[in-house]
């Protein structure tokens, strides 16, 4: 299930249709529900990997890309976007704490 589950978060963040980070690189805004689902599968891995002394690399490839990544979008767009913008990565980036 973990594979099933760091797979699924890889598609929510870089699928090249309708990832959250390929979306706002594109200039599409910020994608709420996909935020939502993106905390929800970290969700579920870090009730996966409570007792595990070690977590997939695949996931710390994604968890590494998603401050950097969100952060560099935000000159494409307005003060009221960035702001949402960094208060979703402010979520995402607790719910990845709770994994690690």
């Amino acid at each position: 299930m973990e594979k099933d589950l760091v797979k699924n978060l890889g598609d929510l963040l870089l699928h090249e249709d309708d990832g959250l980070l390929i979306k706002l690189r594109m200039g599409d805004g910020l994608d709420r529900s996909r935020v939502d689902e993106i905390c929800a599968v970290l969700g579920q891995l870090a009730i996966e990997w409570k007792n595990d002394d070690k977590i997939s690399r695949e996931a710390v490839d994604y968890f590494i890309h998603i401050d950097p990544v969100m952060n560099a979008t935000l000159s494409l767009y307005s003060e009221k976007q960035q702001e949402e913008i960094l208060y979703a990565l402010d979520t995402i980036m607790n719910s990845v704490r709770h994994c690690l």
